[in-house]
């Protein structure tokens, strides 16, 4: 298992996520601490700075006392895992950061955590897999970027979970063959696009839809 260290000790802030390449050990801790309160009292966010940049832990919290969020900074950069959180305490967003960017998987759930997407960066741009589900479990939508590009296949499913359109691209561009379904799964349309001219051809097409 990955070693997946988060902490503020005694003035000295740690930040070690091996997933995330991330190594921050023993670094001068935050020297200011904002409070903020809701109307009622309640503490509303508790955030770090040091030499008036973000440094170290932001929490917010919701109303009741619960936490909504947490984030870790690191001399003003967002630095690894930030937590979203439902108001019943379980796990809405897990997201990775380095440099204050977006980086490896950004992972989204329904309220009873099931997957709702999954998203892939790399340095701050889409690269890898993206995903997306309905509140069932079942897949959605499946596309893949390459810096930032799409590559690859793309497939769209219905409720059903039945496959309704599939394209390939080549650095952002269609490529290949696109088909579409019926939703009683039949072939729709099928269409070859050259990859060079960009031209396209339909080779089948049902009137029908």
């Amino acid at each position: 298992m990955a070693t997946e260290i988060y902490s503020l000790q005694e003035g000295k802030l740690t930040l070690i996520d091996e997933e995330l390449e991330l190594v921050a050990k023993g670094e001068d801790g935050p020297d200011e601490c904002e409070v903020l309160l809701f109307p009622s009292g309640a503490l509303r966010a508790k955030i770090h700075r040091l030499e008036g940049v973000l440094h170290g832990p932001s929490t917010l919290y919701s109303t009741s006392g619960a936490i909504l969020a947490i984030g870790w900074y690191l001399f003003g950069e967002q630095e690894g895992r930030v937590k979203e959180y439902y108001l019943g305490g379980l796990l809405s967003a897990l997201k990775r950061y380095r440099k204050g960017s977006p980086h490896l998987s950004q992972e989204y759930f329904y309220e009873d955590g099931t997957p709702r997407s999954h998203i892939e960066y790399l340095k701050g741009v889409l690269h890898g897999a993206t995903r997306l589900y309905a509140p069932s479990g079942a897949l959605k939508r499946e596309i893949y970027f390459h810096e930032g590009l799409r590559e690859g296949r793309e497939r769209l499913y219905d409720l059903r979970g039945h496959l309704v359109y599939e394209a390939h691209f080549h650095r952002d561009q269609l490529c290949g063959l696109s088909r579409r379904w019926n939703s009683d799964g039949t072939l729709a349309c099928e269409i070859s696009v050259d990859p060079l001219s960009g031209d396209s051809q339909v080779i089948r097409f049902d009137s029908k839809r």
